[in-house]
């Protein structure tokens, strides 16, 4: 029904000419002519229909809607394949994302006729309240953030500080900022933040190394505060200067 041709998560161009021509001559010695083939590197999925000459998938899963994705990929069973409905174009209504609400906080009040005193807040939590900016965080006072929110983008969950620098150079990768063209980044002579391999330059492996979605690979053993510091260092590196500002932590 359907040949693949499947590459690498590394590799994301397609050679979509060299497999129409592959097929092309596969057919010739066949008694069953396939009608389509396929490229994917796991994340991409582009199908082709041979005797159109024209491509009629195109997914990226780390890029696309999760129900549009889900949806558009039914067309590799091979129902899809054996009746031709793959063919047809598959549109999904565009969904809105629903606004985060911001958390209610309680501000104590006095009792009626008495007055609090003035007291110095200058570094507690509740005084400068939950939300921070990732350029404001500070690891020493503030502890552990619980969410992070990227401009036009719902909140996300943080377990613990490893997948903050994670969400971070995952936005960039879904951004376009972050590719396997640019992806290297060093924190110092002998270590990487973002790298094509999960080594550093001085030959050892990343002692916490996380694949990214474009397949990079990232150095997340580091304490909070350095976390902090080298999230603020990816987003200025890779073209994102002053959106620290604009990403929300809340604790």
């Amino acid at each position: 029904m359907l040949l693949i041709e499947a590459k690498k998560l590394a590799l994301t161009r397609a050679p979509i000419q060299q497999l129409v021509a592959y097929v092309a001559t596969e057919n010739i010695r066949r008694d069953h002519k396939v009608s389509f083939c396929a490229w994917t590197n796991g994340d991409v999925w582009k199908v082709i229909d041979i005797p159109a000459q024209k491509e009629v998938l195109d997914v990226q899963v780390s890029r696309d809607d999760p129900a549009e994705c889900a949806f558009k990929l039914l067309g590799l069973w091979r129902t899809s394949l054996v009746d031709g409905s793959l063919r047809a174009p598959v549109k999904l209504p565009t969904r809105q994302r629903q606004p985060v609400p911001a958390p209610l906080r309680h501000v104590p009040q006095p009792p009626t006729g008495e007055l609090l005193e003035p007291q110095d807040h200058s570094t507690s939590k509740l005084s400068q309240g939950h939300d921070r900016t990732l350029a404001s965080f500070d690891a020493d006072i503030d502890g552990q953030p619980t969410s992070i929110a990227f401009p036009g983008e719902a909140a996300r969950p943080l377990q613990n500080q490893k997948e903050l620098i994670v969400s971070v150079a995952n936005y960039l990768v879904r951004i376009e900022s972050l590719t396997p063209a640019n992806g290297t980044l060093q924190s110092g002579g002998k270590r990487y933040i973002v790298h094509s391999s999960p080594t550093h330059p001085n030959g050892k492996p990343f002692k916490a190394g996380v694949m990214l979605h474009n397949g990079l690979h990232l150095e997340t053993s580091n304490p909070l505060s350095q976390t902090i510091k080298y999230a603020q260092k990816l987003l200025e590196h890779f073209g994102q200067v002053g959106l620290s500002g604009r990403v929300k932590l809340d604790l």
